[in-house]
């Protein structure tokens, strides 16, 4: 089966305008995947999650490096724009930036209809958003097809930024940081609604989160972000028994509340990668079946 996503010497260099230095935000990042898959990307604030995600939906430009979705470059897809958005959403970490507050939720979900030319008219588009809102749950519809965002609770909101992505069917959904600012009550409800679309259309999905023992429940693969680079690709039902590289151990711990200092981190990975052998190269090594390190990273 050919990867619906392929990434290959991926690189993002951004220049601090204070002290003026290059900070390669993403780094020769080399990765593939497939077909239905769910991909979590893990790791701290600055290592590039994002920065990885806006590249591949296009909202930034990468300055090394192609992305290929489909077997055919980003630069080709994005010479058809409309296209490209059918086949790749994203769904951002906090939905009150994301939609027009003089617009009602029948008005923002009826846009990606109009756009893309999913039902045949007016009446047919709203019987479609009055069935997603309905399986949503999202009952009465009426009561929430008239009101404005600052009206629905982050939860209601975010699970109505969730439909709009799903409603023109896209075969890749990214995800960032979808729960991160919910109350801890309701993020399994949201996070239940992505998988439950997972499961009916049979989307690819990648979801940043830094909540990595609540992610590996989720999701089928784990990329471990640091620096820029992918230190640690592995299957998520190994991670806490398998996972290799120092820095996915310390994030498990930190999730356990017990902290690891920068210090000790530091002296770990070095350890590390004179045990492995350290690779100039950023290029992943096997360990074992589906299982890759990345030993270039001090």
């Amino acid at each position: 089966m050919q990867p619906i996503i392929r990434v290959t010497n991926l690189t993002k260099i951004f220049t601090d305008k204070i002290h003026h230095h290059q900070i390669k935000a993403v780094d020769q990042l080399n990765f593939s995947i497939h077909p239905q898959q769910k991909v979590g990307i893990i790791g701290e604030s600055g290592s590039g999650k994002t920065t990885l995600l806006n590249l591949l939906v296009a909202l930034d430009q990468a300055d090394d490096g192609a992305i290929e979705i489909d077997q055919k470059s980003l630069s080709d897809w994005l010479k058809h724009r409309k296209a490209f958005r059918c086949k790749i959403q994203m769904i951002y970490q906090n939905p009150y930036e994301v939609f027009d507050r003089r617009q009602t939720i029948q008005e923002i979900l009826m846009q990606p209809l109009r756009i893309h030319q999913i039902g045949n008219s007016q009446k047919e588009r709203l019987a479609i958003i009055d069935q997603a809102l309905a399986d949503s749950g999202f009952t009465p519809t009426d009561h929430y097809l008239s009101r404005y965002p600052h009206e629905l609770s982050g939860g209601q909101l975010q699970r109505i930024s969730i439909l709009r992505s799903l409603l023109i069917r896209p075969d890749i959904i990214v995800a960032d940081e979808p729960v991160s600012m919910l109350d801890v009550s309701i993020r399994a409800s949201v996070l239940e609604m992505l998988l439950d679309a997972h499961q009916a259309q049979q989307n690819t999905m990648i979801i940043v989160s830094h909540d990595i023992l609540s992610l590996r429940n989720i999701v089928d693969r784990l990329f471990i972000m640091y620096h820029g680079q992918i230190i640690e690709d592995i299957p998520a039902h190994q991670l806490l028994t398998e996972a290799r590289h120092p820095y996915t151990q310390v994030l498990i711990s930190n999730a356990h509340g017990k902290e690891v200092t920068n210090e000790a981190l530091d002296r770990m990975i070095h350890a590390f990668n004179q045990d492995y052998g350290q690779h100039e190269s950023t290029e992943m090594i096997e360990i074992s079946p589906n299982h890759y390190l990345n030993c270039s990273v001090e």
